[in-house]
């Protein structure tokens, strides 16, 4: 180390797996602390971190969350630091508020832009202006209308009665009772009508100092080069104290957040927590807690994690065989995750729980547990576990290596003995601990489950669904905001409004030019991406300058041959070759072509595949095998429909193919093949397994009725697209309820005739190999014969394709192998004609129908804010010439400090809002995200995209080149890792692009203003006409009121009177 930074002490240096390496710094100045994780990825990521410790639920942690975005010392600017980290190539900045800490965020490509952004945002951090005007807007504020609002305001707003926030409030309450890890750290709306400035100002004092700071950069970047960033701000902090000694004295008496010891927790506690919900008979769910140890007891806490997956993780666990994997089930969904404090706990929750369960599931919870500690546990099976636990680790080094390291180091800054560095090397020495619970016997895991759940004392809070409440909540809110406007009056609503426009001026003041176009636009030419070389079908495809590389793979590829010499695989494919220790499988299937009457088993099958007996050389493989065999020899598996559509009610990206996808160790890659073809070709299905799937989906409806974001876009695709071809409206929650609904009658009625259907839907689904597409990812040159494993007698079925090689002519013919990328569906194809923009009009009663569902504004007794989505017809191809600039228009308005984020966030109207474009949709969107005032909302939106069309604003040329290198850090991060680059590449095939990214990057440098111009004369402005189509979902206390107010600013909507009226109509 140079002289210059001779006060950098390394603490510790630690190797890690895939060759990485975290080494800790500590600063003698400061105190101030740096971890740097040397990982080879082309974005370089940063976790800034504080303790933060509150004993109340005033919100403070939360709030100086957001007001450290509003300007700094040396860039007193609302709103800068999202300027100039988008002309870092970064996409703005973020931040999170946990129970005990606070982390801001932020992501660039390449580390030139990092180093530009870090001192400023550091001046953020630790010297923010902290304004009364700031503090209006941002966290609360009462309007002309005397109602409160305010970004912080509406964002607690819209959370804080939720089933999910409500329970899991109650649950900390009691598990960590009368410490600060009981409090609401984002604050209560009650307290933060309250809560003054001058609180969250000591606040910071005491909290943001240096000594509780520590710096997380992950990525190709230099150890000296950060400490040259640092120096400026360092310097400034030794001076301020110099200059305040009685401040300096104050904060060096300050002891590190957290030090209070945690009681024990010694007796079983319950709650009972109604939440607003419009059918109160609708399911619930109930939440487990315990104490498990100190936060450096790693092997007792990972210990826990794999007994509770043992309990919960699949359809063979204990818990689901006996809760969900029956006729009646107790829930629909287990799910685990733990409160990692200086004291951790545990936190199980089950989601779906009928309601005449919700008395009674604890007991039956604690049966099984009792049960499975009487026969004592599968030795077997969790040695099973543990192994896939390690296999998981290691691929998330190679899948999410910022965050993975990253977290572990927050909660050693946080919990960890400080002058023990071996402690720090034990908590990244997880796969020596994994081998050593492999190790352990039975006796280990019979006492953990006897001591640390069956018998550790517990908290349990029941979630029930309450029309009353729901109903009085409306009426205490109306009351209290009616009885604000009268103890406020007039006069003082009048003088308000003027105080907000003053805040609003004052906050919104122009970041001088020169401030801006001090910081360079970093050359995105010099980030190294991460190489990847493909052979799709027949043809090397390769983003890798390495033609060496790629030759040499071709060559491998076409050795692979079978007794007959053939390399062809009847079936379209995608090999990638990365560097990995794992693979990665992906079975595609294009689902376009099933009749309608069949379309709507999707969701069914989605839940049922991978949890159902196979039928394997004649012989019936029964559930538990299958899974058994499935969690040996696999480090995960799924069916989504669409890509990343893990949901069974919403649709993932290109939402007409239904996607299998299989990892795990190379070794295993036969297996995993065979696996896929089993659960493909050879599903058995039962009427047990059918009732048991299609109860557990109907009971889960109502968690997505819950939830305005998912009804507003849900609705509106269920408006847009075709009733019997596009899966978004199959797969909608209410479609599906209905339809679940009959078909268990029909299998109660009829089960013989309703599994021939079922079976009839999965044979028409995959009897056709020209809707089936592969994708290998994986080192391939560690795998023998990639292709033969697919082509000799292990994948296609005799009845669909031969096993020698040799092809049915006439089938071939028929089935046009390997379908060009031009035959891939979007879900822009699918698109209602009745909703087109040149549609027919006719005067007809189908039509009268539409046009009365087309803007509507639908009540929900669950929401206590406003969700809206807009959307209209635009681009539905990837290539359109226009495409680049319609996203560089979008990034100018939406991101961070855009006109949008200003002008709606930062008035306080919404705690989000932005535009999407999907070209695979054929669609435009516009959102608001708990939203007080969504009426405004809009009303600013459509004047926005107006006053840039007429001139009233205008394009600024250095901020339009800001949204590009913005865009260029969203196209980067996306291949960040050789896992996602993999998958980018696959899915630039149904883009009909290679390499779309580079070529993207490419066409985004040249889009210009009158492009610009153009799109939003075209394209986004049709999102605010009367064309459009909108759901907008607000409590029902708004209802009218929203109708009546969007009327006024020229938006004709309909008041629907219920979300079942909605669909059933």
């Amino acid at each position: 180390m140079s002289k210059q930074f001779s006060h950098w002490e390394t603490v510790v240096e630690i190797p890690l797996e895939n060759n990485y390496k975290v080494t800790r710094y500590y600063s003698k100045k400061t105190q101030l602390k740096v971890s740097i994780i040397d990982i080879p990825t082309p974005i370089v990521n940063g976790y800034f971190v504080l303790g933060t410790e509150a004993n109340d639920d005033y919100g403070c942690p939360h709030v100086l969350e957001h007001m450290i975005f509003l300007g700094s010392e040396e860039y007193p600017y609302k709103g800068i630091i999202d300027s100039l980290a988008n002309r870092c190539l970064g996409r703005g900045t973020n931040a999170w508020t946990d129970v005990d800490h606070t982390a801001y965020t932020i992501s660039t490509a390449g580390s030139e832009g990092f180093l530009n952004i870090l001192p400023v945002f550091l001046d953020h951090i630790l010297f923010p202006t902290l304004t009364e005007h700031g503090f209006k807007t941002e966290i609360h504020h009462i309007d002309e209308k005397g109602e409160d609002s305010g970004v912080v305001y509406n964002e607690m707003k819209g959370r804080e009665n939720t089933s999910q926030s409500l329970t899991h409030q109650a649950i900390c309450e009691m598990i960590f009772e009368n410490t600060s890890f009981a409090s609401e750290t984002g604050g209560k709306v009650k307290e933060l009508r309250s809560l003054k400035l001058e609180t969250v100002k000591e606040f910071h004092e005491k909290y943001y100092r240096s000594s509780n700071l520590e710096l997380i950069i992950s990525g190709r970047i230099k150890p000296e080069e950060i400490f040259e960033r640092l120096e400026k701000i360092e310097n400034k902090i030794v001076t301020k104290l110099e200059n305040d000694p009685e401040k300096k004295k104050k904060l060096e008496s300050l002891e590190r957040p957290f030090l209070t010891p945690v009681p024990k927790y010694l007796e079983n506690k319950e709650r009972n927590i109604l939440f607003p919900e419009d059918d109160e008979e609708s399911p619930g769910l109930v939440r487990l807690s315990q104490r498990i140890g100190k936060y450096n007891d790693f092997e007792l806490l990972h210990s826990m994690k794999i007994l509770w997956n043992y309990f919960k993780n699949s359809a063979i666990s204990p818990l689901q065989r006996k809760l969900i994997q029956i006729e009646d089930p107790y829930c629909t969904q287990i799910y685990s995750s733990y409160l990692e404090c200086s004291e951790s706990a545990s936190l199980v929750t089950f989601q779906g729980v009928p309601k005449k369960k919700l008395k009674l599931i604890k007991e039956k919870i604690f049966q099984v547990l009792k049960e499975e500690l009487e026969q004592g546990i599968d030795l077997d099976r969790i040695r099973v576990l543990i192994k896939k636990s390690k296999l998981k680790y290691l691929k998330s080094f190679e899948t999410s290596p910022h965050s993975l390291i990253g977290f572990e180091l927050i909660g050693d800054f946080l919990f960890g003995d400080q002058e023990n560095v071996e402690e720090l090397k034990e908590l990244f020495s997880r796969v020596e601990m994994y081998d050593r619970l492999i190790e352990k016997g039975q006796d280990y895991w019979n006492k953990l489950l006897n001591d640390k759940i069956v018998n550790e004392p517990y908290a349990f809070v029941i979630g029930e669904p309450s029309k009353e409440r729901s109903v009085q909540d409306q009426e205490l809110e109306k009351e209290r905001l009616q009885k604000q406007r009268e103890e406020l009056g007039e006069e003082k609503l009048k003088e308000l409004k003027l105080d907000l426009e003053k805040s609003i001026k004052i906050n919104d003041v122009e970041v001088p030019k020169e401030v801006l176009l001090e910081f360079k636009i970093p050359d995105v030419n010099k980030i190294e991406l991460i190489p990847i070389t493909s052979q799709i079908n027949e043809e090397l495809n390769t983003n890798n300058l390495d033609q060496e590389m790629s030759k040499k793979l071709n060559d491998y590829l076409k050795l692979t041959k079978n007794n007959n010499g053939n390399t062809t695989l009847p079936i379209w494919s995608q090999f990638d070759h990365i560097n990995s220790l794992f693979v990665t499988i992906r079975v595609i299937i294009d689902t376009t072509d099933l009749p309608p009457q069949y379309r709507k088993y999707l969701s069914l099958y989605k839940e049922i595949s991978f949890k159902s007996p196979i039928v394997r050389n004649n012989k019936i493989i029964e559930q538990e095998q299958f899974i058994k065999e499935l969690e040996k020899d696999t480090i995960d598996y799924s069916t989504q429909i669409g890509f990343y559509g893990n949901s069974n009610f919403v649709t993932g990206s290109f939402g007409q193919y239904l996607i299998f996808k299989v990892s795990g160790e190379i070794s295993k890659y036969q297996l995993l093949i065979n696996y896929l073809k089993e659960i493909i070709w050879q599903t058995f299905f039962t009427a047990e397994k059918l009732k048991i799937a299609a109860q557990n989906l109907v009971n889960d409806v109502a968690r997505f009725k819950r939830n305005g974001w998912y009804v507003a876009f849900s609705s509106l695709k269920y408006n847009i697209y075709d009733q019997e071809k596009s899966n978004h409206v199959a797969t909608n929650f209410m479609v599906q309820h209905k339809f679940l609904t009959d078909f268990l009658q029909q299998l109660n009625e009829n089960k013989e005739e309703t599994i021939q259907e079922f079976t009839k839907f999965r044979d028409l689904l995959v009897s056709n190999l020209k809707n089936f597409k592969i994708h290998v990812a994986s080192n391939l040159f560690k795998i023998e014969n990639p292709k033969l494993n697919w082509i000799s007698n292990s994948f296609i079925p005799k009845k669909i394709c031969d096993f020698d090689g040799q092809e049915n002519n006439e089938k071939k013919k028929e089935q046009n192998f390997y379908p060009s990328s031009n035959n891939c569906v979007y879900s822009a194809h699918l698109l209602n004609p009745n909703y087109l923009k040149k549609s027919n009009k006719e005067n007809n009663e189908k039509n009268e129908l539409i046009e009365k569902k087309k803007n509507v504004v639908i009540g929900l007794g669950s929401v206590d804010s406003g969700f809206s989505a807009h959307g209209t017809n635009s681009i539905s191809s990837y290539s359109d010439e226009y495409y680049p600039a319609l996203m560089v228009a979008i990034e100018y308005l939406s991101s961070m400090n855009g006109f949008i984020w200003k002008r709606i966030r930062g008035q306080g109207l919404a705690y989000g809002a932005g535009i999407l474009s999907r070209p695979e949709h054929g669609n435009l969107y516009f959102y608001l995200y708990r939203s007080g005032n969504p009426v405004l909302a809009n009303k600013e939106a459509l004047q926005i995209v107006e006053n840039l069309i007429n001139g009233k604003f205008e394009f600024d040329e250095d901020e339009i080149d800001s949204a590009k290198s913005s865009l260029f850090s969203s196209v980067i991060k996306k291949v960040e890792t050789a896992s996602e680059a993999s998958f980018e590449c696959l899915i630039d095939y149904f883009r009909n692009i290679p390499n779309f990214g580079k070529k993207l990057l490419n066409k985004i440098q040249k889009v210009n203003k009158e492009d610009m111009i153009y799109v939003l004369k075209k394209y986004l402005i049709q999102l605010f006409d009367n064309e459009t189509n909108v759901v907008l979902i607000v409590n029902p206390l708004k209802v009218e009121e929203t109708v009546k107010g969007l009327k006024e600013i020229g938006q004709e909507t309909q008041q629907i009177e219920s979300l079942e009226k909605f669909y059933l109509d």
